[in-house]
């Protein structure tokens, strides 16, 4: 009866073992775990034996005449409560190295982060930035067209090329210096409450500290060269942003006589601060560098016959000196140039949408009314 209840109770016992480590069948194909598990096993006879040796030591500890030392060597136990416990201790440590597992995996996962991405994490990075910065020029997109009905335009493309400028991406800040200058040139003034109307003094630390920290190149030169020139027009034309501008135009103009961007500005600069109606008469005459503008001009439409900037500048310059007649003749060959450039298909949008062909034709009618009402 005692034989069967043991059976009994070693078959159930078998039986929890194999149904609790079942799950583990995948972690025991490890080869590592399986043979700890087996080596476990095979050690747990031993385990046994000193634990039962122990235990009679203790009951048998005050007896003198007990046999246990002679014998307690050489004994085997292997009775069915021997076999019970040996189980009991193989389903631990089975618990005890799943748990363990279960844990480093946990703890793989807790530490992901601090391991460097791999393929997949950046190609996912990649894809949420790029759909990021979609959102951003969209956003960016209907905030200028709701600032275009405005009379804020020049400020807010202001305010976002100042942002751009502090957190240090230059190109963008000085994308949108660009568009604020166009802008407020446009007739958009700027709207700032207590503040000056203008925005080119502010630029300039920007574009110093952007010739600091980025490689110089010559557009970075250009747009700082173009903050203290309009900063120097702003103050009334002041001496010292003015020749600042002077000398970088200058410097570009001998670096890249190719590009005749730089050439054009110097003659502007020259014109504007000489110019009378840029002061008051009595407090300061101006620069008197007319002449110097003038060769400038003449000098790039001889090397570039259909630079209609420099054309219409030069038409520009001669109005304002009172000269009407060599004004209209210069606007007139303007208007041939810009014409002859939509035949060749290089003007987009046409004639009617091309601005300067536009302001040509009501210079010229401006033209035409002042010398009627002279007459």
């Amino acid at each position: 009866m005692k034989r069967a209840d043991s059976f009994r109770g070693n078959f159930m016992i078998q039986k929890s073992v194999i149904l609790i480590l079942e799950p583990l069948s995948k972690l025991l194909k490890n080869k590592t775990i399986y043979l700890a598990v087996k080596m476990f096993d095979r050690s747990s006879d031993r385990i046994l034996l000193k634990i039962q040796t122990f235990w009679l030591w203790y009951k048998n500890i005050k007896d003198s005449n007990s046999v246990f030392r002679k014998t307690v060597c050489c004994q085997k136990f292997e009775t069915p409560h021997s076999r019970f416990w040996k189980r009991v201790l193989t389903l631990s440590f089975c618990l005890f190295v799943f748990i363990s597992c279960e844990r480093s995996k946990n703890f793989g996962f807790r530490n992901r982060a601090d391991k460097p991405p791999t393929v997949e994490d950046l190609e996912a990075w990649k894809e949420r930035l790029a759909m990021e910065e979609a959102e951003i020029i969209e956003l960016e997109k209907k905030i200028s067209s709701m600032a275009q009905k405005t009379r804020s335009a020049g400020a807010l493309s202001w305010k976002i090329a100042q942002g751009y400028m502090k957190i240090g991406d230059y190109d963008m800040g000085v994308k949108f210096y660009n568009r604020a200058l166009k802008e407020n040139n446009e007739g958009k003034k700027i709207e700032i409450v207590g503040a000056e109307l203008h925005f080119f003094e502010p630029a300039i630390p920007y574009f110093e500290k952007a010739l600091l920290l980025k490689p110089v190149d010559q557009q970075l030169l250009f747009e700082t060269a173009l903050a203290y020139a309009n900063a120097s027009k702003d103050r009334g034309w002041e001496t010292t942003r003015r020749q600042i501008a002077i000398d970088l135009f200058t410097h570009l103009s001998i670096q890249d006589p190719r590009d005749s961007r730089f050439p054009f500005q110097l003659a502007l600069i020259y014109f504007d601060s000489s110019m009378a109606d840029s002061s008051w008469e009595g407090v300061s005459a101006g620069f008197h560098d007319q002449d110097k503008a003038f060769r400038i001009l003449d000098d790039i439409i001889k090397k570039e016959s259909r630079n209609v900037p420099a054309r219409f500048a030069k038409a520009n310059f001669l109005y304002r000196l009172g000269k009407v007649d060599d004004s209209k003749e210069e606007y007139l060959k303007v208007k041939k140039t810009i014409e002859d450039l939509n035949e060749a298909g290089l003007v987009r949008g046409g004639l009617e949408k091309n601005d300067s062909y536009q302001n040509v034709l009501q210079n010229l009618k401006k033209i035409e009314k002042t010398s009627s009402e002279s007459e």
